[in-house]
């Protein structure tokens, strides 16, 4: 579904694949790739494309299964890191106390 909403989008626009790469200093090809559904852009370029048809990213992306799955994936890696980050922090902190006990 995302590849026919992205193609839909830029058709609306009236813009070839060119244009579009041109314009967002991305390859033609991604934007081939994107449209065809054989891979999918980054929630980053999403945004901006998004922006660049001018329509919501809800728009670009309702009914696709896949491109929420990943996003949903994404989500879950970033609360995982950040889950790791904090348990770090937390042993730096008792270390240092710790060295800091010692003089």
């Amino acid at each position: 579904m995302l590849a026919k909403q992205l193609k839909s989008a830029r058709l609306n626009k009236k813009f070839t694949q060119q244009e579009v790469a041109d314009k967002l200093n991305i390859s033609r090809q991604s934007i081939s790739k994107w449209e065809n559904g054989s891979s999918t852009p980054d929630i980053a370029t999403l945004k901006v494309l998004a922006s660049f048809y001018e329509i919501s990213i809800q728009d670009l992306t309702k009914e696709n299964k896949q491109l929420k799955e990943k996003i949903s994936r994404n989500n879950e890696t970033i609360h995982t890191q950040q889950q790791k980050l904090a348990n770090i922090r937390k042993y730096f902190q008792k270390a240092r106390m710790m060295i800091g006990g010692f003089y």
